[in-house]
């Protein structure tokens, strides 16, 4: 149906042609695993406890949800951005459902995405304790930054340490990823 084409765009990623997107790649202070890694990750979560933190992050700061089927012999179906999904599906995987996390982790109030705050947010209640989950652009996440968390030691964000994430995003973006950063902080509860 086209008179003339001068340019052809291809998708490597499958975003275009199938309208998903998929996580590749988990990077945390000491981990640095792509897809072929992240699909033979055991779901021991001892002993990548940082990966499986982000993962939590990621999916708690998350407006996507299933969508209840008249059908039950379908495939699930999740409603909502193909990024939010993208986190709901890898969660799966590794039994870190929305609806699991959703009755430990309660959501008490949240920060939808928009292209001003360049980030989502999702303060939820936890035996008492809130956190802020948070989910968005890295330069953003690292701006906002000052500590790291490592196998559950928190640290110091170095000036060393956000130069190793930003050269990771910047070659991760150089191969035409969308890059996502996430991040955590304990709250008082208090909006």
């Amino acid at each position: 149906t086209l008179g003339s084409v001068s340019v052809i765009c291809t998708d490597k990623t499958g975003t275009i042609t199938e309208g998903k997107m998929r996580v590749t790649s988990i990077i945390t202070a000491d981990s640095d695993i792509r897809y072929h890694g992240l699909s033979a990750l055991p779901t021991n979560r001892k002993e990548y406890p940082d990966i499986f933190k982000a993962l939590r992050i990621g999916i708690l700061a998350n407006d996507g949800f299933l969508s209840d089927s008249a059908d039950k012999k379908k495939e699930r179906v999740f409603v909502g951005d193909t990024t939010d999904i993208a986190f709901l599906l890898e969660g799966e995987k590794f039994g870190l459902s929305f609806e699991s996390l959703g009755q430990v982790y309660h959501r008490v109030d949240s920060i939808p995405f928009s292209s001003e705050n360049k980030y989502l947010a999702s303060l939820n209640e936890h035996e008492g304790e809130f956190v802020v989950n948070i989910k968005g652009a890295p330069e953003k996440i690292l701006e906002m930054s000052n500590h790291i968390d490592v196998q559950g030691k928190i640290t110091k964000l170095t000036k060393e340490k956000k130069e190793y994430f930003q050269k990771k995003i910047y070659e991760l973006a150089g191969q035409g990823l969308r890059v996502l950063a996430v991040g955590y902080k304990q709250h008082d509860g208090n909006k």
